[in-house]
Parts: C-alpha cells; sequence; structure tokens
C-alpha cells in the first residue's frame, strides 16, 4: 500500500507542533523556578533570617533589678546601664524606666538600660539658728518639709522671736514625716525679785534701787515714800514697773 504524499506532511506537521509544546513546557518550568527562588531569596529568606534574629523586649517596669536580668537574658538580650535616682512615688530598687522600651523588636544581644529608684529623695533639715519661725517655714516648704511645734524658752544670747534650734537638728533628715519642731528665743530670761519694804525711804533713793535691778518706776512721792506697789515681800521681775508715792 502506497503512502499518499499529503500523508507524510501532516505527520511531520504535527511532530514539529508536538516538540514546540514540549519546549514551551520546558520554558516555562525553568522561568517558574526561576521566578520561585527569586521570591524566596528576596522575600521569604531575610524574614525567615529576620524573624530568627530579632527579640522582643520585656516589660521591665515595677519589677526588681534581679527579675529584669532573668527576663533579659530569657529573651536572649543582655543588660546594660542602670541609672539610680531618687523618686518618691517608687520603693527603692524598683524599675521605673527602661531602653528600648517594653515590646520593641530589637537584634538579639541588644542592651537594655534601665532606670531603678532609689526610694524618695532624703531631706535634710537646713540651719535655721537666727532665723524668725516665718522665714523658716518658707524655706522648709522648698526642701517639701513642714513646720512642726514650736517652744519660745528664755535665751540671753538669741533675741526673742529667732530661733534657737530645730528637731531633727541641722543635717539630720525628719525620716517620712517631713516636720521639723523649732525651738525659739523669748529674750533675756526674766530677773525676779522681792519688792524690797520702800516705806519712809527718800523718794529718789528708793527709784535709784528698783531701777538698778531693772524695774521701771513710777513716782509720785514728796520727798519720802508713804505707799508702793507691789507691796513689800511681793514677787517682781526686771522690765515689770513699781509704782511709789
Amino acid at each position: 500500500m502506497s503512502e499518499h504524499p499529503g500523508y507524510k506532511i501532516l505527520n511531520r506537521s504535527r511532530l514539529r507542533g508536538r516538540r514546540q509544546s514540549r519546549w514551551l513546557i520546558l520554558v516555562e518550568l525553568i522561568l517558574g523556578l526561576v521566578l520561585g527562588f527569586s521570591i524566596f531569596d528576596r522575600v521569604l529568606m531575610p524574614l525567615a533570617v529576620r524573624h530568627g534574629a530579632d527579640a522582643s523586649v520585656p516589660d521591665l517596669r515595677h519589677h526588681r533589678v534581679d527579675e529584669a536580668q532573668r527576663a533579659i537574658e530569657a529573651s536572649r538580650l543582655r543588660l546594660g546601664r542602670i541609672i539610680e535616682v531618687p523618686d518618691a512615688a517608687s520603693l527603692k530598687g524598683e524599675i521605673i524606666a527602661q531602653e528600648p522600651t517594653g515590646g520593641a523588636r530589637v537584634r538579639r544581644g541588644r542592651l537594655v538600660n534601665m532606670v531603678v529608684s532609689e526610694g524618695p529623695p532624703v531631706r535634710l533639715v537646713p540651719d535655721l539658728a537666727g532665723k524668725t519661725p516665718r522665714s523658716a517655714s518658707i524655706e522648709l516648704s522648698q526642701l517639701d518639709l513642714r513646720t512642726g511645734a514650736s517652744l519660745t524658752v528664755p535665751s540671753p544670747s538669741v533675741s526673742e522671736g529667732e530661733i534657737i534650734g530645730t528637731r531633727p537638728a541641722r543635717g539630720e533628715s525628719p525620716g517620712s514625716s517631713g516636720t521639723v519642731d523649732l525651738l525659739i528665743s523669748g529674750g533675756a530670761p526674766q530677773e525676779v525679785y522681792l519688792m524690797p519694804d520702800l516705806i519712809g525711804l527718800d523718794a529718789e533713793e528708793a527709784a535709784s534701787r528698783l531701777r538698778s535691778a531693772g524695774i521701771d518706776v513710777e513716782s509720785g512721792a514728796g520727798s519720802a515714800v508713804r505707799r508702793q506697789e507691789p507691796a513689800p515681800g511681793a514677787p517682781i521681775g526686771s522690765g515689770d514697773v513699781a509704782r511709789i508715792d
């Protein structure tokens, strides 16, 4: 049986088409692999590497340093600087701030710095000797302290109305109360005498004796004293007033 000339031509075309289809499929596979490797290398691989090399910073506020150090090490981070500052609102040794902040994503091995409370600031009593209670009250309020009890006592060396000393003393801490008591001078102590019997004495001489003891004299007497106040034997102090007639 002889082959028709057109039959052979048809078979060759089909063969050529099949070969071209196979080449197209192969090219598409190669392009797909190249594109897949490119996406993995440029997108997925950096994400995977970045995720494995990053760490989340724990929130260390209100914890103590030893607790914070364990949390830092567990997160594959390192303990950095510790700065201590006074803070009236926090307990001593409590962490009040950190850097980086809690929840931040950082590279593993990053240093975490902390600010730790020293507790309330230490307030010391200033030198108030020689000042008035009013000026002392203003100075104490500026140090977040306040005036407590006041006691007035005689003092031969400190002027009346000035502060002799304080409790607690200068340079000491009043503690959590923040209260400072004041000792105030009442001036020189009064000398107390017993009123002498001046009846019959010369009025000038009697007045002179009283004034030499620091007693003020009101005199209406003539040449001799006939009446006196206070009466003989009554107590009278320097600065008091005696009257003779």
